[in-house]
């Protein structure tokens, strides 16, 4: 998996992915961490970059960009096709975010498919009462797969349709070699993406100020108006590094 962290140090804006275990977003006090496959973005002078040593990486994937100019200054495999696995999440929130942004007040439908996903989830059963934006917020804390469905059958009608949505809203992002086949990043044949590509999506998303919320915590109060709140906490150990 990978691990998208992005530090605003000075107005200048830091991201870095690198291959580990643990695949969820988080952001706080002005750190955000993603993940992936191995990523690394730097928002900095080109001068400035000069006196950075070339990073150390387990990656297979590596991309170091300037956010702002799309600048490659260094790179490792950078177009090879990976798995996203539950980076494709990110791609999600995106895509719901560009299609359905000002509709998020209202409350979702829970499809038994949904709830038969298997982990890692939210928690939705069919019949809870949450809106769209809570199933969004959850989904980004907990890795929800199950949310992740909810999302995709909510904004576009069916799973097949929201990928489609997804591979279109990648490319708008500058993804050039990313298919996107489910809204959960569960591993599926011909479901890919690469460093570079996830490294733009990335950057394009924060320019939303409703995207760099979504991933804002480490826990959250899922705010079900048919049962009881509950709060989940993200498991992802990069979160205080």
């Amino acid at each position: 998996m990978i691990v998208l962290k992005v530090k605003i140090l000075e107005g200048r804006t830091r991201v870095m992915t690198l291959l580990t275990t643990n695949i969820h977003m988080f952001y706080k006090k002005l750190v955000l961490a993603i993940t992936f496959i191995g990523i690394v973005f730097i928002g900095a002078s080109v001068a400035q970059a000069a006196y950075i040593a070339p990073p150390s990486t387990v990656g297979e994937a590596v991309v170091l960009i300037d956010a702002d100019t799309k600048e490659i200054l260094f790179a490792k495999n950078p177009d090879k096709w990976m798995h996203p696995a539950s980076t494709t999440k990110m791609v999600t929130l995106l895509t719901a975010l560009e299609l359905k942004g000002t509709q998020l007040d209202e409350l979702a439908t829970i499809s038994s498919y949904a709830t038969s996903m298997e982990e890692s989830n939210l928690g939705v059963r069919v019949g809870d009462q949450i809106t769209l934006e809570g199933v969004l917020e959850g989904m980004m804390v907990a890795s929800g797969n199950d949310a992740a469905v909810v999302v995709a059958e909510n904004v576009s009608g069916s799973v097949d349709k929201f990928a489609k949505d997804m591979t279109r809203i990648a490319a708008k992002a500058g993804a050039k070699n990313s298919v996107f086949l489910n809204p959960h990043g569960l591993t599926q044949k011909g479901h890919h993406s690469t460093a570079r590509d996830l490294a733009m999506i990335a950057a394009y998303g924060m320019k939303y100020q409703m995207f760099r919320d979504k991933v804002a915590n480490d826990y959250y109060k899922v705010p079900y108006q048919n049962r009881a709140p509950e709060t989940i906490r993200t498991t992802n150990h990069f979160y205080s590094q």
